[in-house]
This record gives C-alpha cells, sequence and structure tokens, in this order.
C-alpha cells in the first residue's frame, strides 16, 4: 500500500463505487422497532417544541437559505429512515448568495419570498 493520497483517495473511492446496496448496513443505529426510543428519558422542556423537531423547511438568515432536512439522519436518533433517502433539491443557486456578492439586495425577505 502507498501512502500517496492521490491514489489512495483514487483506492478508496474505487471500493466505495463497486458496493452494492446488499453490502450496506442500512440500519447502523438499530432497527425499525426502536422509533424513538429515550423519549421518557428527556425533559418535559424539551419536548414542547417536539413538533418542529422534522419539520423539512428553509431556514432563512439575511443571504443565507439552507434546507432543514431531518429526515436524512433519523437513523441517528433511534427513527426510520428510507434507504437511500428521497431527493430533494436544495437550489445551487442560494449557494452562491453571499453579502460580498450581492451588495445591492438591502431587502432580504423580499428576495427569499418564494422559500
Amino acid at each position: 500500500m502507498t501512502s500517496d493520497p492521490k491514489i489512495m483517495y483514487m483506492h478508496y473511492t474505487e471500493e466505495l463505487d463497486t458496493l452494492t446496496a446488499e453490502q450496506v448496513d442500512w440500519e447502523p443505529y438499530g432497527t425499525y422497532y426502536r422509533i424513538g426510543a429515550g423519549m421518557a428519558d428527556l425533559n418535559p422542556k424539551c419536548l414542547e417544541e417536539a413538533r418542529f423537531w422534522r419539520m423539512r423547511c428553509p431556514l432563512i438568515c439575511m443571504w443565507l437559505v439552507e434546507y432543514h432536512q431531518p429526515h436524512r439522519v433519523m437513523r441517528q436518533f433511534g427513527l426510520y429512515q428510507e434507504c437511500p433517502p428521497q431527493w430533494q433539491d436544495t437550489d445551487h443557486a442560494l449557494h452562491r448568495l453571499d453579502r460580498k456578492q450581492q451588495r445591492k439586495i438591502t431587502d432580504w425577505p423580499v428576495h427569499h419570498r418564494g422559500h
């Protein structure tokens, strides 16, 4: 084996590219029956806004818009996640926005109204 990063990267990506669905552990955090396990241990204050935890929506802060996609990390919290998760376009144009290049935009709520 070599220590050249380029060769190591090529080898690593080739291994990933040859994986089949049968070779992937789709439920590494446990099985479907554990949905919501551990909720009883939480402080009641933590559960007050639980209805927002899995909301799929854009999070907007001035020029920055990121989509909240909790369905992509559900297994880590003992919840069922379809594998692979359903694809969602996160609009790459949003990722090109920044304050330097968009100085002329002064009313960000109006600019992001479509989200």
